[in-house]
């Protein structure tokens, strides 16, 4: 766990991050966490928007087929 899959070592900042990450994904609101993390939800959004847009993605293709059984290119875009 000292170091990462690039072979950078870890920092008490890399677990802030995996930590944040985590919760979002888990649906933690983001200005609860925010104020549990001792930040803003502007700077949750600017570094971990990526996180919303899976959630987002997960939560449009919820339920619902796609012709031919592929994601649209909306949802592709979201993601990146």
């Amino acid at each position: 766990m000292e170091f990462d899959s690039h072979g950078a070592r870890r920092s008490i900042y890399s677990l802030r991050h995996t930590y944040a990450t985590f919760r979002l994904q888990e649906g933690v609101h983001q200005f609860i966490l925010a104020k549990n993390m001792g930040t803003s939800t502007a700077m949750l959004e600017r570094h971990y928007g990526h996180t919303s847009n899976i959630a987002s993605a997960d939560e449009l293709t919820k339920g619902g087929s796609f012709k031919g059984g592929k994601k649209s290119q909306a949802v592709d875009w979201l993601l990146d």
